[in-house]
């Protein structure tokens, strides 16, 4: 798969332990941005936070900040918010007076507490991210504050008892989203702000499907994104569920863990030692593609599929056979053969087929090798494999039907490709 989009967490994900950007992760990010990869940080910050970090790592596209609630578009400005309403805001400031717990809100630029604590001010504008901090002598203080917009409220405790029992009642408050992106505090949003949806969002604006995104993060926060994403990544420091619902797991955020995603899944760095590649020609049954696909997938070959398909790529049949690798194949879509020959012209071509004598053993495979396939009930059409004649191979077989089952065909010829080459990154 062809990534263009990646939703990278800060949080315990980007940022090490120090609050810092290391130079593998700034690497890693400009090599993505430099191969046309739209990078999006998307955080629980305020936008005048993550807008500091941007700049530092030479981003000046789209930021998902505020978990969702505010999407900034580096040349439009902001495009799309979402507050949450003042009344809540009230209520929610009587609920944390009552628990006696520190509290604050913000808009893109300033936080609002009646309560100033210079330890959490100073996590906040660590590096000196020039965020004003407002005190507010009183709850009804916030009707006073021209236009007041209040994106997302967090609420902070090391008492872990004393934050379940606030969560409880926080969902009882109507249309707000209610989670946390540390194991000491809880985030309150908008009911409908959530970087999942915001992903959702910018995905739709610049007509990227959700199967060309990768997205990490590493606590409840990021779960929304995660679920959407094609391939969603967990960190190795993550929370427990969100380990869990993840399609891989990263190394931790001390340990360069987003520059390891973007070297595999977008660089192609390591991963695929070599490059060996099986292209299905209008396949027509979805479990043997789906069976193929995790092959695929723990061997480091791509998948190649040319259209017509006989079933959907959503096919349950499919998605089935392939399991919860089809995230880390590395899959590619044609509309012909003729389009496999023209984008790939670097590679070397054998056309599996019965219409041969030659055995599949007896070629010494290369890095750019792409093995052909034809449809189930078909094979490959006579005139193709007739041009190709010379690196047409079969595998032996008694005369006593037509061919072995495609997903085996395919397992067999790869494998032998993987042994010829010594199971490159393989153990």
């Amino acid at each position: 798969m062809d990534y263009k989009l990646i939703a990278i967490d800060m949080d315990g994900t980007l940022l090490n332990s120090k609050q810092e950007l290391s130079k593998r992760n700034i690497d890693a990010i400009n090599a993505a941005k430099k191969k046309g990869v739209n990078v999006v940080l998307s955080t629980g910050r305020m936008l005048s936070s993550a807008q500091a970090y941007a700049k530092e790592l030479g981003l000046d596209d789209y930021i998902i900040a505020c978990n969702g609630a505010v999407i900034m578009d580096g040349f439009d400005g902001i495009i799309h918010r979402q507050s949450i309403d003042l009344d809540k805001v009230e209520k929610m400031m009587d609920i944390g007076k009552y628990y006696d717990i520190y509290y604050h809100f913000y808009d893109t630029k300033t936080m609002y507490s009646t309560n100033y604590v210079k330890e959490i001010v100073a996590f906040y504008n660590n590096r000196d991210l020039g965020i004003d901090f407002r005190v507010l002598s009183d709850i009804k203080d916030i009707y006073k504050i021209d236009n007041l917009s209040a994106y997302k409220f967090i609420f902070i405790d090391n008492d872990i008892n004393k934050l379940k029992s606030l969560k409880g009642d926080l969902v009882e408050i109507p249309e707000v989203n209610v989670t946390r992106s540390w194991v000491n505090n809880i985030e309150v949003m908008d009911k409908d702000a959530s970087k999942g949806s915001s992903l959702e969002f910018l995905c739709n604006k610049l007509n990227i499907s959700k199967e060309e995104v990768i997205a990490i993060g590493d606590n409840e926060n990021d779960l929304s994104m995660i679920k959407y994403a094609g391939l969603g990544v967990a960190m190795e420091n993550a929370e427990d569920e969100v380990l869990k619902k993840a399609d891989f797991v990263t190394k931790t955020n001390d340990d360069d863990g987003v520059a390891e995603v973007i070297d595999k899944f977008i660089l192609k760095r390591g991963w695929y030692a070599v490059s060996l590649n099986i292209v299905l020609v209008e396949p027509e049954i979805p479990y043997n593609t789906g069976a193929i696909a995790r092959t695929c997938a723990l061997t480091g070959t791509s998948l190649h599929l040319v259209r017509p398909l006989g079933f959907s790529i959503d096919d349950k049949h499919l998605k089935r056979a392939g399991l919860d690798y089809w995230p880390l194949v590395d899959l590619h879509i044609y509309d012909s053969f003729g389009e496999v020959l023209e984008k790939n012209p670097q590679g070397t071509f054998y056309f599996a087929t019965t219409k041969t004598h030659r055995s599949y053993d007896e070629f010494n495979y290369k890095d750019e090798s792409y093995f052909v396939f034809g449809k189930e009930t078909k094979g490959l059409d006579e005139d193709l494999i007739d041009k190709h004649m010379d690196t047409a191979i079969r595998i032996p077989m008694k005369d006593i039907g037509r061919s072995l089952n495609l997903a085996n065909s395919a397992n067999i010829i790869i494998y032998e490709a993987l042994r010829q080459l010594k199971f490159p990154n393989l153990r």
